[in-house]
């Protein structure tokens, strides 16, 4: 079953990761853990959820390239690495859905998501779980 709200969700997940300052990436060394989901959640909106992230990051990060190189006047910038920084987004993403779905029930986090997600979001960039790593993790890491 597709949920209608889910891109919403990530939409003010992205935007409530980008007014605290923070980068996304994560550390593809991060193994899944089983899911033990709440009421409501499913496969279907693990991955939607995961999906949505990763693409609510993506596409913020390309623009965010292509504004920067031209603040900086290259004409010609190198190609934005998108296979790299998807890979680096990704399990980020999924550690990030997998701890909302093991922790409350669907329903509940769609209604309150901005408060509910914000301690794992800060406790990731924090170095804690869902970590940022690969390759905007090498970028944040020389800022």
């Amino acid at each position: 079953m597709r949920n209608r709200r889910s891109p919403r969700v990530w939409g003010t997940l992205v935007v409530l990761v980008g007014a605290s300052g923070i980068a996304i990436a994560t550390d593809s060394t991060i193994e899944p853990t089983p899911v033990q989901p709440k009421d409501g959640w499913s496969d279907a909106h693990i991955a939607e959820f995961t999906t949505g992230c990763i693409e609510g990051i993506l596409a913020p990060a390309r623009r965010d390239y292509f504004a920067r190189a031209a603040e900086v006047g290259d004409q010609n910038p190198k190609p934005f690495p998108e296979t790299e920084v998807r890979a680096s987004i990704a399990p980020m993403c999924l550690c990030l859905t997998r701890r909302f779905a093991q922790t409350w029930a669907f329903s509940e986090f769609i209604e309150n998501h901005e408060t509910l997600s914000q301690p794992f979001i800060r406790e990731a960039m924090g170095g804690g779980q869902c970590k940022p790593g690969g390759i905007l993790g090498a970028v944040l890491q020389k800022k």
